[in-house]
């Protein structure tokens, strides 16, 4: 049975593993307004000011190199199979859209 109120805690929870979310901007009805965006980059490489307040995910960079405009990236996130569209591809790294929240977890791959 549980008691209604505040629980007791006997210690500091543990923190689990870092997800990134990243989720569609929705209107009242649930329909989505503007895409998710995430940037994706290898590993040690800079970041551009123009995508700063965007989130980031780091991936291998022979996969990454292999992006182009409009390709459609199938995954497995945290809770099922999702997609992302590369949008704008650079030296830098690509611009993906989602049109669902996607987690990623850190057993994420490509």
């Amino acid at each position: 049975m549980d008691l209604g109120g505040p629980k007791l805690r006997t210690g500091q929870v543990q923190s689990g593993p870092k997800v990134l979310k990243i989720r569609p901007k929705r209107n009242e009805m649930g329909l989505v307004e503007a895409p998710a965006l995430v940037w994706l980059h290898t590993a040690g490489t800079p970041i551009p000011a123009e995508m700063a307040d965007i989130p980031s995910l780091s991936l291998n960079a022979d996969w990454l190199s292999q992006c182009q405009e409009n390709d459609r990236i199938r995954l497995v996130d945290a809770r099922g199979f999702r997609k992302l569209t590369i949008c704008e591809a650079t030296k830098h790294g690509c611009l993906a859209t989602a049109d669902k929240t996607i987690y990623f977890a850190p057993c994420f791959r490509t």
